[in-house]
């Protein structure tokens, strides 16, 4: 579960890189990843809508 959770947060940050320009909300995402671990689950559904 740990090694997967990883991945996943690699994979936000690299989309957080490329909707930099486009989307300033991700920052605001960003932030809750570091914040709670909770917050990256979501924030995955979340970057798949975008």
């Amino acid at each position: 579960m740990k090694n997967g959770t990883n991945d996943r947060i690699r994979a936000i940050e690299v989309a957080d890189l490329r909707q930099k320009g486009r989307f300033g909300a991700c920052k605001a995402f960003r932030f809750t990843v570091k914040i709670t671990s909770r917050g990256v689950r979501i924030l995955v559904n979340l970057q798949g809508l975008f």
